[in-house]
């Protein structure tokens, strides 16, 4: 009879044996979802392997250069995120015991004398060998199931395993035993084959020195009864503990191993009454207690009076990460709360937690979960109920520099960051979200360090509301640009400043505007070009008549190969002649346009090539869609600053991670940089009247 209302709907071979072993761990991994371990280098050399035999035994054709070669691209497109090397592996050594283990595997090649099923997934309601139906269904995968003679009943069931050691099988492996049993009963059910044995076949990737085989096998024959009268003990007694909404123990073996489970246990006894607890029955790692043990502590009176640092403690004991509070500082806008993370804990898990954070604390917003660098400390930032504006003031400025604040971090302390280091900045945020004021505050401060002389700004608002305040300013010559015939009118002559900029600097014998600028009878003067509401602007162009400099309707990679076909030269290396010819060549043949793509192209040229004569660029867009801030843009934009977004997406497209979308708004804000690590989350300035 098959059970219901249980946590989970299926067994595996793997979520089984983790129940055996380690309850809790199995609550976290196969019920909650969250535990979070990256693959171990062993481990994805096994899937390596794999994906390459399932290859090889689909298709007996292939070369074994092919073979080889598809598990390679598996691990060569695993990022390293996912792999943990431990502290003496690494990308090559993995690589290298990759190809050692294929390398070995086919000079001593099993031969099959009928394949007649590779990496299949089964999954399927069991009966145990004496005619009743196993309690839950079961799902697993063989690696390969054969005929070995002619004989139809003759079937065996391969795992092939590629280790460092071969297994001591001196005495009897039951976990070898319980994945038999899984294998055997989902190969009857689904395929009505009933298999003779199961071969667990070891391919050792380190060199035997006496010359012994490269592989060993070893054999569970499926003729002997008390496999099953064990296994079908096993299956059901973790049923029944499952049904009986158990507390989740840790096991007694693994406490002070690698998994922390005795430490995650202890944590989990905060506020607890041991006298409540109640262990009724214990079978083999299989711990079984009374639902008495312990109330939802964070759910319990003595628990609403609680400061937030102890919410978020209890909080992540009851999901197995145990962390220790250290201290506390209140910002602008969060506090952020410092805790010591015991070892073995990751912090990419305690990452999936924000929400839970967040409720646990009752968070209004965006909870942030970073390493403080240089402390080894981690830091939960939680929204204030209140929030204080900040201010800056022109004396931390740095006259003739491009320095400008970009807010206050959570301990008060204020940050900036240089124009001509990042070398240019892209910032996406919504309506209400803080962008306009931020821009407002570059300009501020830019222009305040700078005299007319040595600053040219060039505005562009096609919105026509936002930074028409700034035309007043000496350093914009009196204009703002709105229309898109004038713009691009104004980014071709930057460009063309940019070529003679290159000129002055190679004649002088120097590589960047700071060496000439400082002998230079005549001073360049910087040029920042600030453009407002990008995103609209480029759909307005979509409207504006043709251009004599448009690119026509076809794509930007004809683009460029057309260029390079027809010059040897990248779009980059275009002189601004060259580039005008091309596109009214281009625009003559095409009827259809792609008012944008042009702008693009300039707008990329110059963020590619401009920094080192002084030009730089300030994008700013509510709607950060792929197709305004597209690759060639995010590639020579690497500072960005992400506002409130309207979606995950719009938080991806910029910072390439969902997040920006849960801030608080009005200034709050997400901001990256080559020069910093991960994301610094800072409350953005207002300017005192």
């Amino acid at each position: 009879m098959q059970e219901t209302n249980l946590p989970i709907n299926r067994f595996s071979y793997s979520s089984f044996t983790q129940l055996l072993r380690n309850p809790l761990i199995f609550k976290m991994k196969h019920i909650l979802n969250i535990y979070d371990t990256p693959s171990g280098m062993s481990s994805m050399i096994g899937k390596a392997c794999h994906k390459a035999l399932e290859y090889r035994y689909s298709d007996m054709e292939q070369p074994i250069d092919e073979v080889i070669k598809v598990g390679m691209d598996f691990l060569t497109e695993t990022s390293d995120a996912y792999i943990d090397y431990k502290k003496t592996g690494s990308r090559e050594d993995m690589l290298k015991g990759y190809t050692q283990a294929m390398k070995f595997y086919f000079e001593e090649e099993p031969k099959y004398h009928k394949i007649l099923s590779v990496e299949e997934k089964w999954e399927s309601e069991v009966k145990s060998i004496y005619g009743d139906i196993l309690p839950l269904p079961m799902t697993g995968k063989a690696d390969l199931v054969h005929q070995f003679s002619d004989n139809v009943e003759d079937v065996e069931i391969i795992d092939t395993k590629f280790t460092t050691s071969f297994t001591n099988y001196e005495s009897e492996d039951y976990t070898k035993i319980i994945q038999a049993m899984f294998m055997y009963h989902l190969l009857l059910a689904t395929k009505g084959i009933k298999a003779k044995r199961m071969l667990f076949r070891e391919v050792k990737r380190t060199k035997n020195t006496d010359g012994t085989p490269q592989i060993r096998d070893w054999a569970i024959p499926f003729d002997h009864e008390p496999y099953f009268i064990i296994f079908y003990n096993l299956y059901n007694d973790a049923v029944k503990f499952l049904k009986n909404d158990p507390i989740f123990l840790p096991n007694i073996s693994d406490m002070f191993d690698g998994e922390q489970s005795g430490l995650i246990y202890a944590q989990g006894l905060i506020n607890a009454d041991m006298s409540d607890v109640e262990v009724m029955h214990k079978v083999r790692d299989v711990a079984y207690t009374s639902k008495k043990f312990i109330a939802s502590r964070l759910d319990s009176d003595l628990n609403k009076n609680l400061l937030p640092e102890e919410k978020i403690k209890i909080k992540l004991a009851e999901f197995g990460y145990p962390v220790e509070p250290v201290d506390s500082v209140v910002g602008a806008s969060v506090t952020q709360y410092r805790f010591k993370v015991s070892a073995g804990v990751r912090i990419s898990a305690i990452k999936k937690l924000k929400d839970e954070i967040a409720i646990a604390v009752g968070a209004n917003g965006h909870v942030n979960v970073e390493i403080i660098a240089g402390s080894g400390l981690l830091g939960i930032e939680i929204p204030n109920i209140e929030r204080s504006r900040v201010f800056y003031s022109h004396e931390l400025l740095n006259k003739g520099t491009l320095k400008f604040p970009v807010g206050a971090e959570v301990n008060g302390n204020n940050y900036f960051a240089d124009l001509t280091e990042m070398p240019h900045l892209l910032i996406a945020g919504t309506t209400g979200s803080g962008k306009s004021v931020l821009l407002n505050v570059i300009i501020d401060a830019i222009s305040a360090q700078n005299s007319k002389n040595d600053l040219s700004l060039v505005l562009i608002d096609p919105k026509r509301v936002e930074l028409a305040n700034f035309a007043k300013l000496p350093h914009t010559n009196g204009k703002v640009l709105y229309e898109y015939d004038d713009v691009l009118k104004k980014l071709l002559e930057i460009s063309d400043e940019m070529e003679k900029r290159y000129k002055l600097l190679e004649n002088a014998g120097v590589k960047e505007i700071k060496e000439y600028n400082l002998n230079a009878k005549k001073k360049l003067p910087y040029i920042v070009v600030v453009i407002d509401e990008f995103a609209d602007f480029m759909m307005r162009t979509k409207f504006s008549a043709k251009s004599k400099v448009s690119y026509g309707a076809k794509s930007k990679a004809w683009m460029v190969r057309m260029a390079k076909k027809r010059t040897g030269k990248n779009i980059s290396d275009y002189t601004k002649a060259e580039m005008r010819e091309f596109l009214e060549e281009l625009d003559d043949k095409e009827e259809e346009n792609r008012p944008d793509a042009n702008v693009e192209l300039l707008i990329t040229r110059l963020a590619q090539m401009a920094r080192a004569v002084g030009i730089h660029l300030i994008i700013a867009t509510q709607r950060p869609s792929t197709d305004v801030i597209t690759g060639l843009i995010k590639a020579n934009f690497p500072s960005r600053i992400a506002l409130t977004t309207a979606s995950p997406v719009d938080s991806q497209i910029i910072l390439g991670q969902p997040g920006a979308e849960k801030l608080n708004g009005k200034g709050d804000m997400l901001f990256m940089s080559p020069t910093i690590k991960g994301l610094l989350r800072l409350q953005g300035y207002s300017i005192k009247k």
